[in-house]
């Protein structure tokens, strides 16, 4: 009877146990649910309101006063009166001189030149004068070409091909009533400081037939252009 009774209480003790580790491992599995899920849940807080104020800039200063006027004195200009003894007589008018009798001209001057004259006249006589002060045609260098007569063309410098220089030169080449090279008009439109020289002191020599333009001969221009290339 003693044997039965230990059996009983050895099942008792196994029942309780067990009821005992189950109830730790329920317990265990519990918790850990419970770490796990407050591991992975993370609860969305609702963002807190933002209070934003604006300022509005204070107003400007008002403008200082402007500073008042001053009162402008007015001074009135002091006259003084010469003495007497100060006072200079007025200065006598010079002299005047008797006018000098012009020139007549002459009546060959008068009737267009003197008989056996060059044609166009001579340089620095009244017709040449007159007609030297007409206005220059203007006229191709085609047309100018059939009237040359004479006339070297400039060479190329030794100080320019040395220096390897190339380029253009255009000349206005003037030429008077008479024929001849007018060196106050003709001028270099676009030059080589080297050969400038040597093409004005060539042109100057040219000679051409007068231009007649209704039956008169007058002054002409034309450019001319030189090509300046070393081979």
């Amino acid at each position: 009877m003693f044997e039965s009774y230990l059996k009983s209480e050895q099942v008792s003790r196994r029942r309780r146990l067990l009821m005992i580790g189950m109830s730790i491992g329920a317990h265990a599995v519990a918790l850990i649910v419970i770490l796990f899920f407050s591991l992975f849940y993370v609860d969305e807080l609702p963002e807190p309101a933002v209070m934003v104020t604006f300022f509005s800039p204070a107003p400007p200063p008002p403008p200082p006063p402007p500073p008042p006027k001053r009162a402008v004195k007015r001074i009135r200009p002091r006259v003084v009166q010469p003495k007497a003894s100060e006072v200079q007589p007025p200065d006598k008018p010079p002299p005047a001189q008797p006018a000098k009798p012009e020139p007549q001209e002459s009546s060959a001057s008068k009737e267009g030149g003197v008989e056996g004259g060059v044609e166009g006249g001579v340089e620095g006589s009244v017709a040449t004068a007159s007609r030297s002060r007409t206005k220059p045609r203007f006229v191709k260098r085609q047309v100018a070409d059939q009237l040359k007569q004479s006339g070297e063309m400039p060479e190329y410098v030794p100080a320019a091909k040395m220096a390897g220089i190339q380029g253009v030169v255009i000349v206005k080449v003037c030429i008077t009533a008479a024929g001849r090279v007018d060196r106050a008009r003709t001028k270099i439109l676009k030059g080589i400081e080297v050969l400038n020289e040597e093409v004005l002191s060539k042109v100057h020599g040219w000679r051409y037939r007068p231009y007649m333009a209704d039956g008169q001969p007058v002054p002409i221009c034309f450019p001319v252009r030189f090509v300046f290339r070393l081979q």
